[in-house]
């Protein structure tokens, strides 16, 4: 079909002016490949900018040549079952112009693929995903699609100019690479982009040169210069706006201006993708709306890839998948989500926009994961090993090494805090900083052997020898904290002082072996009685205190010490001797608008310990401002007290009276 249009000189014919047209398109999608140079240049790290530019030539040139050889066979030849185009060496499948348009979209696809595994894989890696990507999976998709024949394409599939051909195919076989190869060194800690962009301002020059040739990408989706072509420029100029926009909203609450340029990159280059599936489709409203919720995917996309671990050196992922199936899908939406025409039945339309991308996916995912583990087991450098306890990856040649500067510097920053751990840094191998790093890491590692040690000490001066309890200072310590939790919550606390009686003549009569037998059961004894958040400790020879918190009612304290009493009713047995003890107890206690120290709340139950022993022994009492109010707990009468005996194996002293055994708390 032809049609003439006026022109200076008389008319030139639709055909002619569509192919130079077409020209052009490719002209602009080709420039896309130094767009992608400058973007990923500027997002990797400093030391592998070099090898950038020259990883993206590799790239063109053999997906060009693959293309020819095998791409274009399996994508426009004539079709086996829908699937897959046969190979002709003798036809020609479609016209030159064409032909150079289509490759140029198949070097496209294959360097976002490069891209989301940067640094991990050499040269030769690359190129073999190459290979995959513009040589097969590429066409596979393109047939389904947009051939003649295609089972998508038979079903009403509609992809205009790539958010599913291109883009989700480059976003799959990406996914299952970055699976396949693992996170960089460094590069994420704590679910958090943590390295430094070699230069962003590379990167923004990158996507203002994308975005032109996107142009020719959107322009040329039509294969004819038609009245189209104006819509299709426009959607691309507001989607790129739109999608750019909304990650700038998004990234002010960003700390950091580096981290804005990396959404804004990606926010523009999202709603580009996400346009994509129905450029020509779209009015201007629609191409903002939909390249603006592109934009907002890309920011949730990145977020949760960086939680999960998975590090995707430029945002491929996010951008070219996520935003590319969403494009998908909104080709089947009505205005303002999508470009349905109007009387078209969404739900069939979107099912079918759905099995698509779904189908990419079970195409894409599995071949990039398994070709990118088969080629770096054989040629990658992402090998991480261990050498002296410090972690090593092997890389490949770069261009600087500041980062690796600032990485130690960073490092020894951080371990200069008491509130982080000491951790070894972790270096490349040729790195400028190797020597540094290693002694920095045989340092590191003293000082945290030194560390556990000081832990340790600390925690074994903490304690009483003895019984293991907390010692007086540590007890002190614990008070004071439990002081200032106290106004905060709002809760109650309070000090049991415990003095044991008739302890004096088991050290007269048996000896301080028998003695510190019997402060070990009684520590025991007392442990198991009390919750896990109670703190206990030996105060004294035969003294002891309790921290109990977070009260709501403080007749609990009364309970512990009631419970304490209680374990003075069985007798202590050493060797063929059976120990009849007890214990008098005084009661502290200590409310949110309390004004005491620790040390005058500890003499406060000290007091009314010593007002329980004027009351008879074997009890407790309760201090209430200047007096200490006397409790007894149901008892019975006591046993007559009998003097020990060098022949009785039975001392009996100064018994406690039983207490209430039956209360819980």
């Amino acid at each position: 079909m032809s049609r003439d249009i006026p022109a200076q000189g008389g008319s030139i014919a639709v055909e002619t002016l569509s192919t130079a047209w077409i020209i052009v398109c490719a002209v602009l999608v080709l420039l896309m490949q130094p767009g992608f140079a400058c973007l990923e240049a500027g997002l990797v790290r400093r030391r592998h900018a070099s090898g950038v530019a020259l990883k993206n030539l590799a790239d063109l040139c053999v997906s060009c040549l693959v293309f020819v050889a095998l791409g274009s066979q399996l994508m426009f030849g004539s079709t086996m079952g829908g699937f897959v185009g046969r190979p002709s060496l003798t036809a020609e499948l479609i016209a030159p112009e064409q032909f150079l348009y289509f490759a140029a979209l198949g070097a496209v696809a294959a360097t976002i693929v490069s891209g989301a595994i940067a640094e991990r894989v050499n040269l030769a890696a690359y190129l073999v995903i190459t290979i995959l990507v513009a040589g097969l999976v590429y066409p596979l998709v393109g047939h389904w699609a947009w051939s003649e024949g295609g089972w998508l394409a038979n079903r009403a599939f509609s992809d205009i100019a790539g958010s599913t051909v291109i883009h989700s195919v480059a976003g799959w076989t990406a996914f299952g690479a970055v699976l396949a190869v693992g996170p960089r060194l460094g590069a994420i800690e704590r679910g958090k982009r943590v390295a430094q962009h070699a230069n962003p301002s590379m990167a923004v020059m990158g996507v203002l040169v994308l975005w032109v040739g996107w142009l020719g990408l959107h322009g040329g989706s039509g294969l004819r210069f038609d009245d189209s072509v104006a819509s299709a420029v426009l959607a691309t100029l507001l989607a790129g706006a739109a999608g750019g926009t909304t990650a700038i909203l998004v990234s002010l609450r960003l700390p950091t201006s580096e981290a804005r340029v990396t959404y804004l990159v990606g926010g523009v280059i999202a709603g580009l993708v996400s346009v994509s599936g129905a450029v020509t489709l779209l009015t201007m409203r629609s191409a903002i709306v939909v390249a603006a919720v592109g934009g907002l995917i890309y920011v949730v996309g990145s977020r949760v890839l960086e939680r999960l671990g998975i590090d995707d050196a430029v945002g491929a992922i996010p951008a070219h998948l996520f935003a590319g199936i969403w494009g998908t899908l909104a080709v089947a939406l009505p205005a303002p989500f999508g470009g349905v025409a109007p009387g078209t039945d969404i739900l069939p339309a979107l099912a079918t926009q759905a099995v698509g991308a779904a189908a990419v996916g079970l195409i894409a995912l599995p071949l990039g994961f398994i070709v990118t583990k088969l080629v770096s087991r054989v040629s990658a450098v992402a090998v991480v090993h261990e050498t002296g306890g410090m972690p090593v990856k092997i890389e490949m040649p770069k261009q600087s090494m500041s980062e690796d500067w600032n990485k130690l510097a960073h490092a020894l920053d951080q371990s200069a805090s008491p509130r982080n751990s000491i951790r070894p840094l972790q270096v490349e191998v040729s790195g400028e900083t190797e020597v540094f790093a290693k002694l920095y890491n045989q340092v590191a590692l003293w000082l945290r052997a030194s560390k556990d040690e000081m832990e340790h000490l600390r925690s074994a001066t903490g304690r009483d020898p003895l019984t293991g309890l907390y010692n007086r200072a540590t007890f002190l310590d614990y008070l004071e904290k439990a002081l200032a939790t106290c106004k905060r919550t709002e809760e109650h606390g309070a000090v049991l002082f415990i003095d044991m009686d008739g302890f004096k003549p088991v050290n007269d009569h048996w000896g301080h072996s028998a003695g510190d037998r019997v402060l070990r059961e009684v520590a025991i004894r007392m442990r198991d009685c009390l919750r896990e958040s109670d703190v206990i400790a030996r105060v004294g020879g035969d003294e002891f205190c309790i921290l109990v918190e977070l009260l709501h009612e403080t007749s609990y304290a009364e309970i512990v010490a009631k419970k304490i009493l209680a374990i003075f009713d069985e007798a202590f047995v050493i060797d063929s001797l059976e120990l009849m003890l007890g214990a008098s107890i005084g009661i502290a206690s200590f409310s949110p608008d309390h004004n005491e120290s620790a040390g005058s709340i500890i003499k406060s139950a000290d007091q009314a310990m010593y007002q329980a022993k004027a009351k008879g022994k074997g009890q407790y009492c309760v201090f209430r401002g200047d007096d200490a109010e006397y409790k007894r707990p149901p008892a019975v009468d006591a046993p007559t007290v009998e003097a020990p005996t060098d022949e009785a194996n039975v001392a009996i002293f100064p018994p406690p009276k039983p207490g209430d055994k039956t209360e819980t708390g």
